[in-house]
């Protein structure tokens, strides 16, 4: 049966996800998206339901994908679609999942590998830049992302919109910021902090070793805790007016310059 009205239960639930209150009380939270969800579904994420609005797709690959799922489907007119919809422009395709969080032991594998590539940040504020971050670590083979004291929800829908699916692809794991120094250094990891008032810059040192590329928040940067706790410091050439990027920015810059090192090295 097509669900045709706003006020239907279903639709109500899903839009009160959108809370943050919402989401943790029921440990659930949104996927919205053909690309989103293609990528849940390789990631294996526990899928409880898809609300679809064929209305609404943009090409003729919804439907297989749609089918491969074994939960729960709904049919839905535009409007009570739209209502649920976080896009502009949805593309008829938006489900609800369980959280998911992951254990320190698997982070602890991650951490015992040789020269794992790391990226940490912390109390990162917008969810669009965490996204973009993930985006960034999906790309250069980033092993894992540690978020310290998030002032974001990592189950914000606007985080895994920005990441275009790499929220399913990139581990990731929430920890206090002194846990999770204590928790790098114990494994002998290079704790790398951007800061202008260093004279390294950031291709002048080994990142081939172990390293965490570590970036704070928007605003005001690492905290003195990180910073005080950084093993490397490096600065990046500001050769205009501005005295900063943006952290997404930033972070891609660090990571892409680890594997540029790593590259090399391989070649050598």
């Amino acid at each position: 049966m097509k669900i045709l009205s706003t006020k239907n239960e279903k639709i109500k639930h899903l839009v009160h996800l959108k809370d943050k209150r919402d989401r943790d009380r029921h440990k659930e939270y949104i996927i919205e998206g053909y690309r989103e969800l293609w990528h849940a579904k390789n990631a294996n994420v526990p899928i409880k339901r898809i609300f679809f609005c064929p209305e609404l797709f943009l090409g003729q690959n919804e439907v297989p994908l749609l089918e491969s799922f074994a939960c729960e489907k709904i049919d839905c007119a535009v409007e009570p679609f739209i209502k649920m919809s976080y896009r502009d422009r949805p593309d008829g395709l938006i489900a609800i999942a369980d959280q998911e969080n992951r254990v320190l032991g698997e982070l602890e594998k991650i951490l015992s590998k040789k020269a794992p590539f790391i990226v940490v940040v912390e109390s990162i504020e917008k969810p669009g830049n965490l996204g973009s971050i993930l985006r960034s670590c999906d790309a250069t083979g980033v092993d894992a992302l540690i978020v310290c004291d998030p002032k974001t929800d990592i189950h914000n829908p606007n985080v895994i919109r920005s990441s275009v699916g790499a929220f399913f692809l990139v581990p990731m794991f929430q920890l206090g910021s002194s846990e999770a120094i204590d928790l790098l250094k114990r494994h002998s990891i290079d704790l790398l902090a951007t800061t202008p008032h260093t004279d390294q810059f950031y291709d002048e040192v080994d990142l081939k070793k172990g390293v965490a590329v570590i970036l704070g928040t928007e605003q005001l940067g690492l905290s003195d805790l990180f910073m005080d706790e950084a093993t490397i410091k490096v600065k990046m050439p500001m050769l205009g007016k501005m005295d900063s990027l943006n952290v997404s920015n930033a972070a891609s810059v660090m990571m892409y310059e680890v594997v540029r090192q790593r590259r090399h090295a391989d070649r050598l």
